[in-house]
């Protein structure tokens, strides 16, 4: 069995993590800011390119999916026929294409090997955007799916991959979206935090390539 068929147990419009807040804030801060600031993007993982859908109302631009899904690719090349698509994990990927931003929400947080997925992603564009959902203060990157179908196994808590991410780029902020709009400095929201985040609070990692 290919070690990414779990993945095709989807469902689409059925997948809780893919569909959950499909209006969080989080999502409109990237819309927001591709269309002041982007003519290409790829986005790793983009589920049912939610994101994607809000921002061709506005905009005409060059946009490039890579999944590992039958189910999502299937799905996006039936529905989004003017995309390009990729067929594979991150950490295999091999292309020469280049952009302005690499896009990946609630990603990370599954990779096998974060530091040859971070490197993978941070060359592709100038820019990069990504969203971390399960995670916590001090603890590992955690999942909800890590004990019943280990999704993933890493041992990067969130500092280490701050630190990993700075080693190839150019951190300009970090963010913590809530899901009631409010915006905060993570660094300054966290320090003397402990523990897990509050549920419906996204970070945002931007910056640039290094």
């Amino acid at each position: 069995m290919n070690k990414y068929s779990k993945w095709n147990y989807h469902k689409i419009g059925q997948t809780s993590f893919v569909n959950h807040n499909r209006n969080h804030p989080h999502r409109n801060l990237f819309v927001d800011w591709v269309i002041n600031n982007a003519s290409s993007v790829i986005e790793i993982g983009p589920g049912e390119l939610i994101e994607y859908q809000d921002i061709r109302k506005q905009k005409d631009i060059e946009y490039t999916i890579v999944d590992v899904s039958d189910v999502y690719v299937d799905y996006c090349s039936k529905h989004f026929p003017e995309i390009k698509i990729i067929q594979s994990s991150i950490e295999d990927l091999k292309t020469r294409l280049r952009f302005d931003v690499v896009y990946a929400a609630s990603l990370l947080e599954h990779m096998r090997d974060i530091k040859l997925a971070l490197r993978n992603m941070i060359k592709l564009a100038d820019r990069f955007h990504f969203v971390m959902f399960k995670w916590s203060y001090e603890g590992n990157l955690q999942s909800y799916y890590k004990k019943k179908k280990k999704y993933w196994s890493t041992k990067f808590n969130i500092w280490k991959l701050l630190d990993e991410i700075s080693k190839l780029g150019n951190i300009e902020s970090t963010q913590l979206v809530c899901r009631n709009g409010n915006i905060r400095d993570f660094e300054e929201y966290s320090q003397g935090k402990v523990g897990e985040h509050r549920t419906g609070d996204y970070l945002v990692i931007r910056g640039k390539k290094g």
